[in-house]
This record gives C-alpha cells, structure tokens and sequence, in this order.
C-alpha cells in the first residue's frame, strides 16, 4: 500500500511542516517556480502576482532588463528587438517559456 504524503512527512511543528511539504516540490514538476528562482538569481526585477509571475519594465538602474521604448533599436546590445535582457532570454527559453509585453512597464513570463 503506497503511503499519503503526509505520512512520509513527520510533523514537527506548524512552521517546519510547511517547509518539509515544500521542499518535496520539484521544480521540474514546477517549471514556473524553476524559472521564478533563476530569474531572481540573476537579479532581474520579478514581480510575482496572484495572476502570473512578471519581469518589471520600469526598474532599470543599473541593469537594463526591459524597455518597451527599446523596441526595434539596435543601439543597445544587452536587448533583444522586442526590449528584453538576452540574459532573462535564455532562462526563459531553457525551462521552455518565453516573455511578452503585457504594457510598457510590465514583461509577462508567458509558457511556450
């Protein structure tokens, strides 16, 4: 007889709990949250909504990310034509998503 979920868990206490459960998520059954973390790790401006997860257009300090205004310049070679960062490019591509404008100051990370 195959075991529940929570009885391979041992409880703890309310806090531990939940970070054992979370720890049994596998980012590749995930690929949204695999995505979320690299794009954190290469500090991109990711904005996580109840409705998605986003890349912010207008935080450009020091790093260009994003720039809507960009698109179709090739005055910039950190942006690709549609205003996006090559770097947020290729992990979107390598978990299999992709990124498209939902206004000026909002990139949606969008699954291919």
């Amino acid at each position: 007889m195959q075991k529940d979920l929570f009885d391979q868990v041992e409880a703890r206490g309310p806090g531990e709990r939940q970070t054992d459960l979370e720890s049994l998520i596998d980012e590749k059954l995930d690929p949204l949250s695999a995505v979320t973390n690299e794009l954190y790790e290469i500090g991109a401006p990711v904005i996580e909504d109840y409705d998605g997860v986003y890349v912010s257009g207008e935080q450009n300090d020091k790093v260009i990310w994003a720039d809507y205004h960009m698109m179709g310049y090739d005055a910039c070679d950190v942006l690709d034509d549609f205003g996006v960062n090559h770097k947020i490019n290729a992990v979107l591509e390598k978990h299999g998503f992709f990124a498209e404008w939902q206004n000026p100051g909002r990139l949606a990370v969008c699954e291919a």
